[in-house]
């Protein structure tokens, strides 16, 4: 959960994944968008669904909005529960799972999680 500032806002100065709206829509009120990409360096046909989701500022404190950026990865590989390479698998999507987090934060984004 990411806490963005109060009221109206660009995400492009937070998030460099968002959804881009034409002028002609207006106001944005809520944001629910998902995309799943292909991960080509992992195996097992691996991909990765990134989901941005704004939430209700009742949750969250007055000063700040709340927004879920969320990573799911996934692959299709056939091991025994107790093979060592599991845990190398599960390591390296944790490491592209990173990646891709700090990849879709600004830096003025960064200094406010810190």
């Amino acid at each position: 959960r990411l806490k963005l500032p109060p009221g109206e806002i660009n995400l492009s100065d937070y998030l460099t994944f968002f959804p881009s709206v034409p002028d002609a829509v207006g106001s944005v009120a809520g944001i629910v968008l998902r995309i799943q990409v292909a991960e080509p360096n992992l195996p097992g046909n691996a991909r990765t669904v990134i989901t941005l989701v704004s939430e209700s500022g009742s949750r969250g404190a007055a000063d700040w909005q709340p927004m879920v950026l969320d990573f799911d990865i996934s692959a299709d590989v056939e091991m025994l529960p107790n093979e060592d390479g599991i845990w190398l698998i599960l390591e390296r999507m944790r490491n592209r799972k990173n990646e891709l987090f700090e990849a879709c934060l600004t830096d003025p984004m960064k200094e406010l999680i810190q």
